[in-house]
């Protein structure tokens, strides 16, 4: 176990490395009719050689995973449990009951109404930093949360939240839940799904997009600082 340990440690650290020193592949640009210049063809041999490494180590990783089967890591959807309330029946209804009627309902609302994007404390999506993030300096568009409801009139209701983001954790998700369940439970609603729309051009809603080394120094003192005061 010791062993497996310091292996798992020493290949998380080699692509976290190989992460922090890669920088955003942006649209090169094409010097006359001859195209790339060398300069610019060494950068993109660059990027498919890291883009490879950090493959190779996810794979390689996922090797010491329990349950992992390289000949069929694919998951299929008989393999997902889901778990939680508000994620709709077991069973796909196809009768058709009397008086039964469809109705729809949508809602918008802004995410950074209110915020201070450009203090420093927000970073933008899609980016990794080694010592600094992206900070935002403009804002084009607002960046919104969407939402649609639908109805049968007999099951209940099912709600879809799409928020204009990078990407959410099934941890937030089990927390929106959470907090709509009395509201949910009132307007018999039985199915909360939330996704996100993964732009690169907004302010980060998943957490990645932080400097990297600053963070694998304070995120673990953080933790271990929570856990000391707890006890």
């Amino acid at each position: 176990m010791k062993k497996f340990k310091k292996v798992l440690a020493l290949l998380l650290a080699a692509l976290m490395l190989s992460v922090c020193f890669t920088a955003p592949a942006g649209a090169a640009s094409v010097n006359g009719e001859n195209g790339y210049s060398v300069s610019e063809k060494l950068e993109q041999v660059f990027y498919r050689f890291v883009d490879k490494l950090i493959d190779m180590l996810g794979k390689t990783i996922n090797l010491f995973m329990p349950g992992f089967n390289w000949n069929n890591s694919i998951p299929r959807y008989s393999d997902y449990t889901f778990s939680g309330e508000f994620t709709g029946e077991e069973e796909f209804d196809t009768a058709v009951y009397p008086n039964a009627h469809w109705s729809m309902g949508f809602a918008e609302a802004s995410l950074i109404e209110g915020l201070e994007i450009f203090d420093g404390s927000y970073y933008v999506a899609g980016s990794l930093e080694a010592m600094e993030g992206r900070v935002p300096t403009e804002l084009i568009d607002d960046q919104t949360v969407n939402v649609y409801a639908l109805s049968d009139g007999v099951s209940g209701t099912v709600v879809h939240i799409v928020i204009d983001g990078y990407g959410i954790s099934r941890g937030d998700v089990l927390l929106i839940r959470n907090s709509l369940k009395d509201f949910a439970e009132e307007k018999n609603i039985i199915s909360i799904n939330v996704s996100a729309l993964h732009q690169h051009s907004c302010i980060d809603t998943l957490g990645l997009s932080a400097p990297i080394l600053p963070a694998l120094v304070k995120n673990p003192l953080s933790t271990l600082g929570t856990k000391l005061g707890d006890n």
